[in-house]
Parts: structure tokens; C-alpha cells; sequence
């Protein structure tokens, strides 16, 4: 199959680790090293392997350590103003912000989120060929979830996609948006 090949941005801002009672912020965490390389490495080294399908490799940061890394492992750099950093600015603003930046039209774009590293190796082929075949707008992975689920109201727990005793092959399907990766094309 041929493809019209897309343009990879790694956006290298947004994770937190979930805590017991709390959500926190993990400093530095695009720099980690997991299994000897910075977990940005890690997306970048993933895009190169999927060449046949991407055709330019784009880190968005406002970090001058994770700029150096993602030059030394082959990716271009887009400029992030601080104003679309931080915990509080969504993806898409980095994302819009990034494409605006690229001086070529582009077609399709792939987003690898370095804190999703341990993508299955023929994951994106095989999505990008769903992806051509079926002439989507856009296609991100998700993952079938068999777990039960409840809230908290007040200091009980209340059951939110079952019912106590139902078992678990019983539930109704919910999905996980595991965000292996993100594709889109632009318009």
C-alpha cells in the first residue's frame, strides 16, 4: 500500500502520576531515563522505525534539555511559547500552535505522547492502514476495559458500571483511550 505520508509531533508536556488521593505533577518526566534512553527518545526512535509512513519528525517544547534530546535523536524542533505550556493548556493548543509552525502543507499528522512509550511495534502500520482504507478524519487507539468501576459520594463507594455481584465477563464494553498515538488529517 502507498501512503500519503504524515508529519509526527511528539508533544512532551502533559502527564501526571496518579496518587493514592492525589494527582502530581512529575517534574523533568520526558527526560527519565526508561531502559537507558530519555522516555522522549523513546516516541522519536518509534517514529524513525515507521518511516514508510512519516515522513518528518517534530518535538513541540519550551524546554531547552528536552530541545537538545530531541535534536540528538534526529527531530526538529518547534518553538512552544510558555503560554501554551503547563498543566492547565490542553494538547490541541500545543498542536495547532505546532502546525502553524511548519512551513509545508501537511496532510495527515501522527501525535506519539512520550509518556505512552511501550507502543506494540506494528501498532501504527496497522492503524495508518485502517486509517487510508477507510478514509477517516481521525483515529487514536483504545483499549477494551473488563474492570468495575464506582465513585466516591461523600465516604461511600457507589458502583458506576455495574451492579454489586454482576460478573465481570457480564459488563457492558467500555474503552480506554490509551493515547499509543493520535492521527489526524488537516484540512
Amino acid at each position: 500500500m502507498s501512503y500519503n505520508k504524515a508529519k509526527l509531533i511528539v508533544d512532551e508536556d502533559y502527564c501526571h502520576h496518579s496518587g493514592t488521593w492525589r494527582i502530581e505533577k512529575i517534574t523533568q518526566k520526558n527526560i527519565k531515563l526508561l531502559s537507558g534512553s530519555p522516555l522522549i527518545a523513546h516516541s522519536i526512535l518509534y517514529a524513525q522505525e515507521n518511516r514508510n509512513i512519516i515522513d518528518e519528525i517534530y518535538v513541540s517544547t519550551d524546554d531547552l534539555e528536552i530541545r537538545n534530546i530531541a535534536l540528538q535523536f534526529g527531530a526538529k524542533i518547534i518553538d512552544r511559547p510558555q503560554s501554551l505550556s503547563g498543566d492547565l493548556e490542553p494538547t490541541v493548543s500545543a498542536l495547532k500552535n505546532a502546525l502553524e509552525q511548519i512551513d509545508v502543507a501537511v496532510e495527515n499528522v501522527i501525535l506519539l505522547q512520550p509518556t505512552n512509550p511501550l507502543r506494540p511495534e506494528n501498532l501504527l502500520k496497522e492503524a495508518f492502514d485502517i486509517y487510508e482504507k477507510e478514509n477517516y478524519e481521525s483515529l487514536f487507539s483504545i483499549s477494551r476495559n473488563h474492570q468495575k468501576f464506582g465513585k466516591l459520594s461523600g465516604n461511600k463507594f457507589v458502583p458506576f458500571n455495574y451492579t454489586i455481584g454482576q460478573r465481570s465477563q457480564d459488563l457492558e464494553p467500555l474503552f480506554l483511550k490509551t493515547d499509543y498515538f493520535i492521527s489526524q488529517k488537516q484540512s
